[in-house]
């Protein structure tokens, strides 16, 4: 995940997490500004207007969303390592964007645009590179789609939908105490040997 270092960026992550909470078309200029810290006409000044300033939070979106599974590919790692910093990616964003699945619902739910219709296809292949390498690592078949769910479920849905029911969801500490605990989920799996191997 990118960092956000300048006043255009601290606008626009603000603007991801007004979307996450409201829905992309309710979100307000007003209510950005307040949550960036800055006044509505740095947001002016940096988008021009509401239009966009949205269209760059698209931007910001895709960009964050493409760069989330550049490790799959990665030739120089094992499975288990690329499979690990995945779901520390994925669970780091879920961390910053509590919620994202309102996000991930209004884009692939309902693609609006050909784009969207590009990017859910390609999160499909790529949610099917990630149940391989977990397939891999644990040693179970493909065709049990339940226990890739179940592990995935256990790691990311704690961050993807709790913060709708019961508001906030505990952080971490530090980047090596949130791979500690994909790690254990991960064990958990491999140890139960549910492959049969």
């Amino acid at each position: 995940m990118r960092n956000f270092d300048s006043k255009k960026d601290l606008i626009l992550d603000a603007a991801l997490k007004a979307a996450i909470q409201k829905g992309t078309s309710n979100v307000t200029v007003r209510e950005v500004a307040k949550s960036a810290g800055v006044n509505v006409a740095a947001i002016n000044y940096y988008f021009s207007s509401k239009h966009q300033m949205l269209k760059s939070l698209d931007r910001l979106f895709w960009d964050n969303f493409n760069e989330a599974f550049k490790e799959l590919d990665r030739t120089d790692k094992e499975a288990e390592e690329k499979l690990l910093d995945w779901m520390v990616d994925a669970l780091s964003y879920a961390v910053h964007y509590p919620g994202i699945v309102v996000i991930l619902r209004e884009k692939f739910a309902s693609p609006k645009t050909a784009e969207d219709i590009v990017y859910r296809d390609k999160l499909y292949e790529n949610i099917g590179k990630v149940r391989k390498l977990f397939n891999e690592v644990v040693g179970c078949d493909e065709a049990d789609k339940k226990l890739f769910t179940m592990f995935s479920s256990a790691v990311l849905w704690p961050y993807l939908a709790l913060p709708f029911v019961i508001g906030e969801v505990p952080s971490f500490a530090s980047h090596k105490e949130m791979y500690e605990f994909c790690k254990f989920n991960l064990d958990f799996y491999k140890n139960k040997n549910f492959g049969g191997k």
